[in-house]
């Protein structure tokens, strides 16, 4: 059916050109899942996780260590100041990356009327009414 010289055709492949694919799994349930049976249960880590998050966690033994750090005046201990400054560092990334609501809506707002006038009009009309 091909020649015999087919299997010696060059074949060239540019970055990006073969098959690129990728599982974007939303469902963090295969994380869970694949946590070893002697290290902890799954279904408990996830439920656990649902309700609070790994950082969330963190930073409340962080507040507690500090807390009983300070009651034993234990302040200048240097791995005590490395927690303090790491709970610091951690709270400018947060501020820094924390969203601005009003200026999403506001971006939003400027999207809509852009490509769906109507839609604009209404809405606006059903903000000024409620307030």
């Amino acid at each position: 059916m091909f020649p015999n010289q087919f299997v010696w055709a060059p074949q060239y492949r540019l970055p990006f050109s073969g098959a690129v694919e990728q599982d974007i799994e939303a469902n963090l349930a295969p994380f869970f899942r694949a946590i070893p049976a002697g290290a902890g249960n799954g279904q408990i880590e996830q439920r656990v996780f649902e309700r609070h998050s790994y950082g969330s966690q963190l930073d409340a033994l962080h507040q507690a260590v500090r807390a009983l750090a300070g009651a034993l005046q234990q302040q200048a201990l240097p791995e005590l100041q490395a927690l303090g400054a790491m709970q610091d560092e951690i709270a400018a990334i947060k501020a820094s990356l924390k969203p601005d609501p009003l200026a999403a809506a506001r971006e939003a707002l400027q999207e809509l009327a852009r490509t769906d006038q109507a839609g604009y009009a209404a809405l606006l009309a059903e903000l000024t009414t409620r307030s």
